[in-house]
């Protein structure tokens, strides 16, 4: 190669490596887009498994009151408690 050859031929390499890091640029920013709400969504599924688990609690609290007993106004806070404590081990309410 003679040298004006090879003189115009020394920036091709630079654009393409440099068109190259924006393609993989773009190319990350939209997997990270992906991976943020495949985890936002796993952490809504599990938020409504949590909600799901206590309104059974307190159904099956509720339901289990007898009928002529007086319910309390603070009942949840115990159905909570029985809850809490049946998944989390020991549980001690501060009230």
């Amino acid at each position: 190669m003679d040298a004006p050859t090879a003189r115009s031929e020394a920036g091709f390499t630079y654009i393409g490596i440099l068109l190259a890091m924006a393609l993989f640029g773009v190319a990350l920013g939209a997997t990270g887009d992906v991976w943020r709400t495949a985890a936002q969504r796993e952490r809504e599924q599990e938020l409504l498994f949590v909600g799901s688990q206590f309104r059974n609690a307190f159904m099956s609290y509720y339901a289990a009151t007898p009928a002529g007993q007086r319910r309390s106004k603070t009942w949840w806070r115990t159905a909570a408690s029985r809850f809490l404590a049946a998944t989390c081990g020991a549980f001690t309410p501060t009230r």
